[in-house]
């Protein structure tokens, strides 16, 4: 334990905790505790609009002054360019977030792979054989390619279409 010069305990004292000093000790990696670069507010710049915003990053010194100097040369601003950065790469995203189907848990996986290995055996007992065309389309059941309900309405089309 600690003491004072006279051998008594420490007082205790309270501690006054500041806004600031406890967004500094918040995780970095919310975004609700960020903190702007140079410790304050960005001003924006007159008749630029409320809806647009500062986004500030660092990056190497040789990689900045390269950039600059590509983008004088191409007779182009910085700042264009990112924000044409920034919008085709949100396009790319958004495309690609169409074109993919969210990836299934193990757990779903599994509970598909069952399922149809399930349907495959019943239809063995039964002297069914599934084709390779059917085989592939479970495939893509299984692997999230489509939904338990577009699985079981493409099976019941087919079936009843022959």
């Amino acid at each position: 334990m600690t003491t004072t010069a006279r051998g008594r305990p420490p007082k205790k004292v309270a501690v006054k905790t500041t806004a600031k000093a406890s967004a500094a000790r918040a995780p970095i990696d919310d975004p609700k505790n960020a903190m702007p670069a140079r410790g304050g507010a960005q001003r924006m710049k007159p008749g630029s609009g409320a809806d647009q915003g500062t986004f500030n990053f660092r990056v190497g010194v040789e990689l900045k002054d390269s950039f600059i100097q590509w983008a004088r040369a191409n007779n182009r601003d910085g700042s264009l360019l990112l924000r044409d950065f920034m919008r085709a790469y949100v396009e790319q995203a958004q495309r690609h977030a169409k074109n993919t189907s969210p990836a299934l848990s193990a757990v779903e996986r599994r509970r598909r792979q069952a399922a149809v290995a399930y349907g495959m055996a019943s239809a063995g007992l039964e002297g069914f054989s599934p084709s390779e065309e059917a085989q592939a389309f479970a495939e893509r059941f299984i692997n999230g390619e489509m939904s338990t309900e577009q699985f079981a309405q493409a099976s019941y089309s087919d079936l009843h279409e022959r």
